[in-house]
């Protein structure tokens, strides 16, 4: 595996000749390496086994399902354990690696991010699929794994079924084989975000009344939603909810709300010839003033400027 120019990212590693942890940098993997091809969406990986591997950032994101042994994975200067039927979402931005290992082996699924934001029905308003990949991989750079997935091995057999049929089309590579793998793909994300939405654990529980809210905001774009509803959907406070958006999407649910329905109005106005005043009518704005200037604020360009520009 080949390595590029140091990211500038920092992070505590041990070195486990000395016992002692110093300051390293984190590598970006060279955008030229195999691991995940240009214009190919998905990449299996399997370490049998895992190695110790030092910390590294990459633009592709990882879906890691712990097969078998134990370990320690280092996420952006923490330490967390790791052992079977574990499974996490790595985003390509977050420095991590992997340390401390006993007979560790594990699968990788690299895939483009990108692929989830293709058309998924109702997907998103599974709980469990925010839960997984968005809110977990945000606590897991925090050092909160409190919220993960865990398999039992019942789930772990049908996980591994569902990504030997990935191998599959990867390896034979017939025409189709790209559309059929990402049909698998997004089996297992379903099956998965649908365990996770069942989860019992305390930690998954919360993380999955968050992720129905974010679903809540994903499929009511044509109107404007009230913190209090919010709260009653996820039984959980004003504050609890604020703190908690901020942390996975970076705004509060509102400000987040209001950003999906600016954007989901530029969708509008690329693709119709409806007015602004019907567009601002269709995602819930009754002053077209007061839509303009969010849409201004959000988007750099006045409604009228942002659709004579194609978007």
């Amino acid at each position: 595996m080949t390595t590029g120019a140091s990211s500038g990212d920092t992070s505590y590693y041990s070195d486990n000749s000395s016992g002692e942890p110093h300051e390293i940098p984190a590598f970006n993997l060279d955008p030229e390496d195999v691991l995940l091809a240009a214009g190919e969406p998905l990449k299996v990986i399997r370490r049998e086994p895992q190695i110790p591997y030092p910390l590294h950032t990459h633009s592709f994101a990882e879906l890691v399902i712990i097969l078998s042994g134990t370990g320690y994975h280092r996420v952006s200067g923490q330490l967390l354990p790791i052992a079977a039927g574990d499974v996490f979402v790595i985003l390509g931005n977050r420095a991590h690696g992997y340390e401390n290992l006993a007979d560790l082996h594990l699968v990788n699924l690299l895939f483009d991010p990108a692929i989830l934001d293709a058309p998924a029905y109702d997907l998103s308003r599974l709980p469990g699929f925010h839960a997984l990949f968005t809110l977990e991989p945000q606590w897991r750079g925090e050092g909160d794994v409190s919220a993960h997935l865990r398999l039992d091995a019942g789930r772990l057999d049908r996980t591994m079924s569902l990504i030997e049929r990935i191998e599959d089309e990867l390896n034979c590579r017939e025409d189709g084989y790209r559309f059929m793998a990402a049909v698998h793909f997004m089996q297992l994300v379903g099956e998965l975000s649908r365990w996770y939405s069942g989860a019992q654990h305390p930690g998954a529980r919360r993380l999955s009344r968050i992720g129905a809210a974010i679903g809540f905001l994903e499929h009511h774009l044509d109107e404007p939603v009230t913190l209090k509803e919010l709260t009653d959907l996820t039984d959980l406070s004003a504050s609890t909810l604020n703190r908690a958006f901020r942390r996975a999407v970076g705004l509060p649910p509102l400000a987040y709300h209001l950003r999906l329905r600016i954007r989901y109005a530029g969708d509008f106005l690329r693709t119709t010839d409806l007015s602004v005043t019907e567009i601002a009518g269709q995602t819930g704005f009754n002053d077209t003033k007061y839509f303009a200037r969010q849409f201004r604020k959000a988007m750099g360009l006045s409604p009228s400027t942002y659709r004579k520009r194609g978007g």
